[in-house]
């Protein structure tokens, strides 16, 4: 992790970079356990969203993992 470059009501977004190819990506951290099921909801939409939008000035979800 870089630095800190925002936060939401349920997660804090990193700049981070990559090892292997040194590329820069926005990492967003959610904290799972403070989340309720309508939240969740909203997560898994937003999570979908990302996955499917295609376009030079629109967020693409490259990678998602769960510790």
């Amino acid at each position: 992790m870089i630095k800190k470059i925002g936060r939401g009501s349920y997660s804090e977004v990193y700049l981070v970079r990559k090892k292997n190819t040194m590329d820069l990506f926005a990492m967003k951290v959610i904290e799972f356990e403070d989340m309720n099921e309508e939240k969740m909801d909203t997560f898994r939409k937003e999570q979908k969203i990302y996955k499917s939008i295609m376009g030079e000035f629109n967020v693409k979800l490259y990678f998602s993992f769960r510790e």
